[in-house]
């Protein structure tokens, strides 16, 4: 299944509004690489690897029942390399279970770890355990280093699914300088036997690369797109020439029942590119059978603006302008695809595309230089059967980066009520929406007649907070949101049981509650008034047009209300 191009009517969400998981450590550009690494202790929920190379590190994200809101990376479990330098986190992907025993497993990769030689890179497997891994180094774990000096053994893995049908998940690794960087891809069997120790991968069989400079292994991915119902490895050397320099070539390598011998890529079906430099293959995604090429240094609408191809170079998504890199990542999302496009661009933050058979969402960047969409993924963290959009902007912050969990569909305080969302449960005929200014993805909403007002995150799809002002459901509640001395506030004006009083409350705003700072009680004759809250710092009783009481209420240093009659 697949369908050709971006549709005319797009939604725009902007990534403020997503949950999100960061780290206040400055250039660790933590998710320059991203994976859904599966179940890797056996708990129902999807778990998720982020790599900080800069900082030499993987961090691990566990599933839980609940949703994220805002996490700290530099708080989670974390492996680290075994020297300064290794840059562990190169890459990073979830491999299914090698060794069969019920857990799933993982593999990471330092592409400056040297051996007896210099930057052979050396990839790492961590199989999967019950508990949950504390921080630690990957000295103990198998596994495979590069053959000669700067091989870079690892600048890419991927699962390589059940290669060889023999029951046991395979790995596959990608070593793009090799041999003049010629590139090519290592394949690792699982066994049920546990690997241990240092391995070479001179002794592993070699998908090479056709010539020098084809730069063979970029991307991987695992798929059946042959329709034998065998698990076929889909393989990118985005260097490769054809007639034009650099036009890249995707290679199918076929599933079958023995284990494959070294051989050359050439000996496989290719799609091959026709554009001077567009490096089709720098990314790959397989969707309903279908192979998704990412190229995004395709020039076709300006500059660098990119392209994905399907299939073929016949058919393509398109949609991007000059400098987008529209296809620098791609991940599987249900029937669609995530589309990353990071921008080359300053003044731009990157963005992400989720194409769909029911449409398109673009999911729009920060800060312009963040490169949100560096790399995508997806994951159901939440065990609900709904994966969750997991974006990568490695740039955000001072280079320190952030993660952005999309829960699909994602409700924002715009379109909730609309999607049937939580603001669905309060119409305005009830309910005031006031805007939070803290926080774009909160809202308050105070019944017109009742007790109670809610911060509501929007997002999260839940009840942030519950604010009470009375005891009788039938009061009228004013509010209204406003800002003194740089400060975000709230204010409320309700009537007490006996209605011969107003009760005023102030609250301050933070990022995720509405605090409250000062309350005051006023005496009125209540007969034909109304109260209105005005401008300027106002609370005003009046019968028709004719003002009768006045209550002026200024913010102090210590935000208390100030009765100025």
């Amino acid at each position: 299944m697949f369908f050709p191009f971006l549709t005319l009517a797009v939604t725009e969400i902007e990534l403020s509004e997503l949950a999100y998981a960061e780290t206040a450590v400055a250039s660790q550009e933590a998710t320059e690489a991203l994976a859904n690494v599966g179940d890797i202790n056996g708990d129902g929920y999807e778990d998720v690897a982020i790599g900080a190379p800069s900082a030499n590190a993987v961090y691990l994200l566990y599933g839980q029942s609940g949703r994220f809101d805002e996490e700290a990376i530099d708080a989670l479990p974390a492996f680290q390399g075994e020297d300064d330098g290794d840059q562990l986190g190169s890459a990073i992907a979830g491999v299914g279970d090698v060794n069969a025993d019920g857990y799933d497993d993982f593999v990471m990769t330092s592409i400056y770890h040297d051996t007896s030689v210099t930057n052979p890179g050396t990839v790492y497997l961590i199989y999967g355990q019950a508990t949950h891994f504390t921080t630690q180094t990957v000295e103990n774990r198998p596994r495979w280093s590069g053959e000669t000096k700067n091989d870079h053994a690892g600048v890419s893995v991927a699962w390589a699914g059940d290669l060889n049908t023999d029951g046991f998940d395979d790995i596959a690794i990608g070593a793009t300088w090799h041999n003049d960087r010629s590139g090519g891809v290592y394949l690792v069997y699982g066994q049920a036997t546990a690997f241990t120790g240092e391995y070479d991968l001179a002794d592993q069989p070699l998908l090479a690369g056709t010539d020098d400079y084809d730069y063979a292994g970029t991307a991987m991915v695992a798929g059946d797109v042959t329709g034998d119902g065998l698990t076929d490895l889909v393989v990118s050397a985005t260097k490769h020439d054809d007639g034009e320099r650099d036009v890249g070539a995707v290679y199918t390598v076929p599933g079958k029942t023995s284990q494959y011998v070294s051989t050359s890529l050439d000996a496989f079906n290719a799609i091959v590119g026709s554009t001077k430099r567009e490096r089709i293959g720098s990314s790959l995604a397989i969707v309903g059978g279908d192979i998704y090429i990412g190229a995004p240094y395709n020039d076709s609408a300006g500059d660098n603006a990119g392209v994905v191809y399907i299939n073929s170079t016949a058919t393509k998504l398109s949609g991007a302008a000059a400098g987008d890199l529209f296809g620098k990542s791609l991940a599987t999302f249900g029937d669609g695809v995530l589309i990353g496009a990071p921008s080359e661009l300053d003044p731009q933050a990157g963005s992400v595309w989720v194409h769909t058979t029911t449409g398109d969402t673009a999911l729009l960047g920060e800060v312009a230089g963040d490169q949100a969409g560096y790399t995508v993924a997806t994951a159901d963290v939440d065990g609900d059967g709904q994966a969750e959009l997991l974006i990568g902007a490695p740039d955000y912050g001072p280079s320190s980066g952030r993660l952005y969990i999309g829960y699909w569909p994602i409700y924002t305080c715009d379109n909730s009520a609309a999607l049937g969302g939580i603001l669905a449960n309060y119409p305005t005929a009830d309910y005031k929406h006031r805007k939070y200014a803290k926080n774009k993805k909160m809202r308050i909403v105070v019944e017109r007649r009742g007790q109670q007002a809610f911060l509501i995150n929007c997002n999260a799809n839940k009840i942030q907070q519950t604010l009470t002002f009375n005891t009788r459901v039938q009061r009228k509640i004013l509010a209204r949101v406003f800002s003194a001395r740089n400060v975000k506030l709230f204010i409320v004006v309700t009537r007490t049981p006996s209605k011969r009083k107003i009760k005023v409350f102030l609250y301050k705003q933070t990022k995720t509650q509405l605090l409250e700072t000062d309350q005051f009680t006023r005496k009125w004759r209540p007969r034909g008034l109304r109260i209105k809250i005005k401008r300027r710092n106002r609370v005003v009783l009046q019968k028709g047009a004719e003002l009768k009481h006045r209550l002026r209420y200024s913010v102090s240093r210590t935000l208390t209300l100030n009765e100025l009659d």
